[in-house]
């Protein structure tokens, strides 16, 4: 085996990571790669969604939800006269984050229309994902991002989201996710 692999795998790193950098694509604040078109399980589309209020701040917890349920669940809070871009501020992000679940049109039905950058609604998203996971994928967390929405990861943990002060519990805060300039690339 040459000096060069023996090495902490030093060289097997660069080309892991040589790897990963060509199979993402390029994504701008104006360049979106989520399509409107995909679809997932029929399982997924029969998740509860949640909606709820708690001391006056709504919230919505999508569980693994498709743009196809989400869809319906948005017609109906319109038909009882609720309005899910004001009256939300705490959303859980469909299947851990993956791309099969949304698109900008459910999106901006659900969050609202894309912002101008460095921009905020005042609005928080988790993903709930396991320690260590690919998910939530940038292309999802980029697109929460330009609708204003800061969005966390739960990374294995269990995670606690309060209004106002929040009470020493000796609990350490999450680290927001960051927009990407690039993006996990599709496969078909």
């Amino acid at each position: 085996m040459s000096s060069a692999l023996q090495h902490d795998g030093t060289l097997l790193k660069f080309l892991e990571s040589v790897k990963d950098f060509a199979l993402n694509i390029l994504e701008t604040w104006d360049i979106e790669t989520l399509r409107e078109s995909e679809t997932t399980s029929a399982e997924n589309e029969t998740s509860v969604i949640l909606r709820g209020k708690v001391d006056g701040s709504g919230f919505i917890l999508t569980g693994d939800a498709g743009i196809g349920s989400l869809n319906r669940a948005i017609d109906y809070m319109e038909k009882i006269g609720e309005n899910i871009v004001e009256d939300i501020s705490f959303y859980q992000v469909p299947h851990h984050g993956g791309r099969h679940n949304v698109s900008p049109s459910v999106l901006n039905r659900m969050l609202g229309e894309k912002i101008e950058k460095g921009s905020s609604r005042n609005k928080v998203a988790f993903a709930s994902v396991a320690q260590n996971s690919s998910h939530p994928l940038k292309m999802v967390t980029n697109a929460y991002i330009r609708r204003g929405v800061t969005i966390y990861k739960t990374n294995g943990n269990v995670i606690c989201h309060h209004n106002g002060k929040m009470p020493d519990r000796r609990w350490v805060g999450l680290k927001s996710i960051e927009f990407s300039d690039y993006v996990e690339e599709w496969s078909n």
